[in-house]
C-alpha cells in the first residue's frame, strides 16, 4: 500500500517522498513513479474532496507493472502531447511532452492539449535520450 506524503490531485504524476513508502505529487524534472488514481476523495468523508489523496491517506499509484501492464489510465495535461509520445511531469504533476535528458513516466495514447484528460500507458520511468 502506498501512502500520500501530502496532497495529490487526481490523474497526476507522483514521485517518491523522502519518507520510505510515501509518494507526493511530482514536479518538473522529477523521476515519476506512476500516475495517481482518477477519483477524488469521497465528499461524504472529507469536505476537501478535490484531491485524490491527502497526507497519510492511501494513494492509488498506477505504474504499469504487474497485473496493470496493459491497463490505461487518465492523465491531466499541462501542455501539448502527441499520440505515442513520451510524457513527463510539469511543475504541477501534469503531463507534458518529454524533452531530451528528462525522465518520463507514460506514453500518450491520444493527442491532447493543456487541460485535457487523456488515456496514457504508465511505464517504468525512462530517460529521454
Amino acid at each position: 500500500m502506498t501512502i500520500a506524503g501530502g496532497s495529490i490531485l487526481p490523474a497526476r504524476f507522483v514521485k517518491a517522498d523522502s519518507t520510505d513508502g510515501q509518494v507526493i505529487q511530482a514536479d518538473l524534472n522529477a523521476q515519476p513513479l506512476g500516475v495517481s488514481g482518477q477519483s477524488a476523495k469521497d465528499a461524504r468523508n472529507d469536505v476537501n474532496n478535490a484531491n485524490h489523496a491527502e497526507d497519510g491517506d492511501h494513494c492509488q499509484v498506477n505504474d504499469g507493472t504487474g497485473v496493470d501492464t496493459d491497463r490505461t489510465v487518465l492523465l491531466e495535461l499541462g501542455g501539448t502531447v502527441s499520440f505515442g509520445g513520451a510524457i513527463m511531469p510539469d511543475a504541477d504533476g501534469k503531463g507534458i511532452a518529454a524533452t531530451t535528458g528528462k525522465y518520463y513516466g507514460a506514453i500518450a495514447l491520444s493527442d491532447g492539449v493543456s487541460g485535457d484528460l487523456i488515456p496514457v500507458r504508465p511505464v517504468l520511468t525512462g530517460l529521454v535520450a
